[in-house]
């Protein structure tokens, strides 16, 4: 019985040696791009073109980036007759003006906008292993969690920003994966992120150490956070990081 693997686009289960124009794709997702190559230069992705980042059955909604994640696995039109990829014109300069303008000019739009998204995903890592690592010490550090809180002492947070330098980012266990999901899913700023991980250090539960202990680091944590409205972030943008949070500590609190 030939195995089966998930389709690179959107995981519908497909035989190991199943290639649909070059990629690794279900039948829908292949019958999706053959529709999609006349009329692909209308699609718009609502968010920030990164809802297939990996391989999802729900980022396949958006038509935008279903469509750039059927070119990214090496899905091509070679073979499929007269249908070709959409191509801007291209008039050849006459001769005597090839010195003015060089050929390079013409390939800096098309490598403008994977560029950005692999720094964009690059961030949401980054961002993801330093939340975990935060939050990890914290709980098994409580006296370093409570100099943070009442001090300001910084310990905890540079213990772990040095610790995700040296770090291989291409390498990452489950929590550090969706914690990345949720960066990428809620946009939050390199401005923001030290409010953010100083609200989620605020959130953060040691549910191991004496009761007593327990409520003297929440009272802490209480007053942290009716002191982040003095950072340089409006009000509404504050609610929303904190509803934002609880997806989170959800996600750290399932692993840790």
């Amino acid at each position: 019985m030939t195995p089966h693997i998930p389709c690179e686009i959107c995981t519908t289960p497909i035989p190991s040696t199943h290639r649909r124009y070059g990629g690794k794709c279900c039948n829908a997702c292949a019958s999706f791009f053959t529709r999609s190559i006349p009329i692909q230069e209308e699609y718009v992705c609502k968010s920030t073109s990164d809802c297939l980042i990996t391989a999802s059955l729900l980022g396949k909604g958006c038509r935008r980036c279903r469509f750039d994640k059927c070119l990214e696995i090496g899905m091509s039109t070679t073979g499929m007759g007269n249908i070709v990829l959409p191509q801007q014109p291209q008039q050849p300069p006459p001769p005597q003006q090839l010195p003015q303008q060089p050929p390079v000019q013409t390939i800096t739009a098309p490598v403008a906008a994977p560029k950005k998204r692999e720094t964009a995903v690059e961030k949401a890592t980054v961002f993801a292993k330093i939340v975990d690592s935060t939050l990890n010490a914290a709980i098994k550090n409580p006296i370093l969690l409570k100099e943070y809180l009442e001090h300001g002492k910084q310990d905890i947070i540079t213990t772990s920003f040095k610790k995700v330098e040296t770090a291989d980012i291409t390498k990452m266990i489950e929590s550090e994966y969706l914690l990345a999901i949720l960066f990428l899913r809620f946009s939050i700023s390199q401005k923001e992120f030290p409010i953010f991980l100083r609200l989620l250090i605020c959130k953060v539960e040691v549910n191991w150490i004496p009761d007593v202990e327990q409520t003297t680091i929440k009272l802490l944590q209480s007053i942290n956070i009716s002191t982040l409205g003095n950072f340089n972030v409006n009000e509404n943008r504050l609610n929303e990081l904190k509803n934002v949070s609880k997806h989170f500590i959800n996600i750290f609190n399932i692993y840790h």
